[in-house]
Parts: C-alpha cells; sequence; structure tokens
C-alpha cells in the first residue's frame, strides 16, 4: 500500500473538513491518522494541515519560536511529553450577514404541535429571515433513552424517523433562501449515545448518523454538535441542556442561564418563555433568554401540565454585534 501524493493528502483533508465541520482539529486529525497512517506521518502533521485548512494557522507558526511558545503552542510542540490530548471547545461562529435570525426549538417529533409550528413559520417568513435555526431536539427519540416507557414497534420509529425528514423538507419549502442550521439538542443526542453504546462498531461511519438518515444534504441544513454553542453577534445561541440543569434550574429559567453563563444567551430546552436582565458596573447590560416549545404542553412524564408554554423568538444583529431579541409566547392560536 503505498502513501498517496500530496494532491490526494489535501483532498482527504477537504473531504474530511465538509464532511465534519464542526469537529475538533485534534479529532479529525487523530482520526485521519488512524484511516490513512501511511499518508500521514503524525497525528501531528495531520492536525497541522487540518488547521491550515481551517484558516488556523499562519504568520505564527513561521516566525522564531520562544520556548514558551513551544509549550503553550497548540499547533508545534517537539517535547512529546507535553503535548495535549485535547483541545478547547470553540463556538460556531454566524456569519454577520446571517442577521436576521428566526429560532425554534422543541418540536419532539411525533409529540409536535402544528398550530404553533404554522405560526411561527408565518411570522419568520413575514419578517424576512436569512438564517434559521432549529434549537434542538427535532426528535423526541424515547426509543433510544434510559427513561422507561412504552416500547414503541419498529415501524412506529421509522415513521418518526421519516416525520422528522418530512419536517426538514417542510423547512427548506418554507424558506428556500435561508440558511438553515440544526443544533443538537439532548433529545436529538440520545440517538448518537444509543449509537456509542449499542452499535459502537458503526460509531464512525457516518452513513448510520442522524445527519445521514434525514438526509441533512439534501435539504442544505448544517448540523452543529451538542458540544458546541452558536455566536450571532454578541448574543449566543444553545439548546440549553449543558447550561440549565441541577440546581442552576430555578423559577426563572433566564435567570439560571445567566448565573451559569454570565453573558448573553439564548437557549431552549426548558420550554418556558422567559427573560432576566442585570447591569455590570460599567452599566453594560447582560440579558439572557429561553423560548417556548412547539410540541405538547402536556407530555407523559407531566400529563398534568406545568410552566411550558408554546413559543420562539426572531433575532436581529447589528454590525457591531448588538442584537435585538424578540421572543414570542402562542396561546390558543394567538402570537402574543
Amino acid at each position: 500500500m503505498k502513501p498517496q501524493n500530496q494532491t490526494a493528502k489535501t483532498k482527504l483533508v477537504l473531504q474530511f473538513l465538509e464532511r465534519y465541520p464542526t469537529m475538533p482539529s485534534l479529532t479529525m486529525a487523530k482520526l485521519l491518522y488512524k484511516e490513512f497512517p501511511l499518508d500521514f506521518g503524525s497525528i501531528e502533521e495531520a492536525r497541522t494541515r487540518v488547521r491550515y485548512y481551517r484558516g488556523a494557522s499562519g504568520d505564527f507558526n513561521r516566525k522564531k519560536l520562544s520556548l514558551k511558545d513551544y509549550i503553550t503552542d497548540t499547533v508545534y510542540n517537539p517535547f512529546s511529553a507535553l503535548v495535549s490530548d485535547s483541545e478547547d471547545f470553540k463556538p460556531f461562529v454566524l456569519n454577520k450577514k446571517d442577521n436576521n435570525i428566526g429560532i425554534i426549538s422543541d418540536l419532539h417529533i411525533p409529540n409536535h404541535r402544528l398550530e404553533p409550528i404554522k405560526i411561527a413559520v408565518d411570522k419568520l417568513k413575514d419578517e424576512k429571515i436569512n438564517t434559521l435555526i432549529i434549537n434542538g431536539d427535532l426528535l423526541d427519540n424515547t426509543p433510544f433513552t434510559r427513561h422507561e416507557g412504552k416500547r414503541p414497534s419498529a415501524s412506529e420509529v421509522r415513521r418518526w424517523f421519516d416525520l422528522s425528514e418530512m419536517f426538514l423538507e417542510f423547512l427548506r419549502d418554507q424558506f428556500p433562501s435561508c440558511r438553515i442550521l440544526w443544533a443538537e439538542g439532548n433529545h436529538d443526542y440520545w440517538y448518537r449515545r444509543w449509537m456509542n453504546q449499542h452499535a459502537w462498531q458503526l460509531d464512525d461511519d457516518p452513513y448510520f448518523s442522524l445527519q445521514e438518515r434525514l438526509h441533512l444534504a439534501e435539504y442544505n441544513i448544517e448540523f452543529v454538535s451538542q458540544n458546541l454553542y452558536i455566536m450571532a453577534g454578541k448574543l449566543s445561541i444553545a439548546h440549553g441542556h449543558h447550561v440549565v440543569k441541577g440546581i442552576i434550574a430555578p423559577v426563572n429559567a433566564a435567570r439560571g442561564v445567566y448565573t451559569k453563563a454570565k453573558r448573553s444567551m439564548l437557549i431552549g430546552h426548558v420550554h418556558v418563555e422567559s427573560s432576566h436582565t442585570e447591569t455590570d458596573l460599567h452599566g453594560d447590560i447582560v440579558t439572557t433568554f429561553s423560548t417556548g416549545c412547539l410540541c405538547t404542553l402536556t407530555p407523559e412524564y407531566q400529563p398534568m401540565g406545568g410552566k411550558a408554554c408554546h413559543g420562539f423568538a426572531h433575532v436581529l444583529t447589528e454590525d457591531d454585534g448588538n442584537f435585538i431579541v424578540k421572543n414570542y409566547r402562542i396561546h390558543k392560536g394567538k402570537l402574543l
């Protein structure tokens, strides 16, 4: 087996970057080295090439480095004992042109509700959004959770996947020119976790991923891993299951977000519309938000209902990063 030439090696890296756009550079480098050990002499060589095509290396690599630089630099470190096996997660940053954003979340298909979905879509179409974020929990994925419940049939599970794909097709039809992103929620992640636990042999095969099952590429929908949050100007956006949980899930969900993030942030996950604002020493404000859901308000685990409400958000960002959030509630068919 002969190593491929320089051009072929570059093609391998570019193919991986296209297939796994949000994968950390070090993780991708390990995967490249594992699959193509004759093409990449080391993990570090693969990592350097990945970072190069991501635009993360440049003049810094070519300057004369001090010992301190060698130890802290993430691209080149000749002291193998000091090489780190981890890489800090970076946010998924939207372009400045992605400045008119619709945010929906928590559809929990097949437990979605058509009326609030229609109201949200119609309003966002009226606002002529150029970017749409599905902010987690597109699917309910109950067959892949640890929680007890009625065991569905195989045909039911397949139907739920088909319904989810039909919804994505519907969104692309309604917003043909929009950039659409799907941020992974905890319910969405249950599928990936189940595959890892019960079919780990297929874990590295993208064919068996949820993205492939729902044909995201066909609908030009980008997938953002649960480990990343999205930056829209100065506003952070995430599903929220890594933010509001345990002791920091108070009566006001948005205040719980503030206690964890300490910066302006918008989440879904809690199915409740809320906001919280605090002012710092310099008079600058930090505002956090949680949005309502587009699914049933009386799920099996809470049949008597609770604080949940239907809702969605519309975000406008400016060139300086400032933003305006309109956090809508939907009640009995009316937009509030």
